[in-house]
């Protein structure tokens, strides 16, 4: 599964793919969306990859951290 969109950044407009794709992170594996982008010469991984992942930054660190599960309840 993946489509061609484009997206505005500070540099502007670019295209990239969306897909999804098998990630490991901290010995962590989870299949999380990502996007495709030519000529980006670094790994950025969003917020939503860190919480799929359950881990968090540090703020004072700036390291990863596996967050506390807590539970929903309703």
């Amino acid at each position: 599964m993946f489509y061609r969109d484009v997206a505005e950044t500070a540099k502007g407009e670019v295209e990239y793919i969306a897909s999804a794709a098998l990630i490991e992170v901290e010995g962590l594996r989870k299949v999380v969306p990502v996007m495709v982008i030519d000529g980006l010469d670094k790994v950025l991984i969003g917020q939503t990859t860190l919480e799929t992942l359950n881990l968090v930054v540090d703020p004072v660190t700036g390291r990863l951290v596996r967050k506390r599960r807590g539970a929903l309840l309703y």
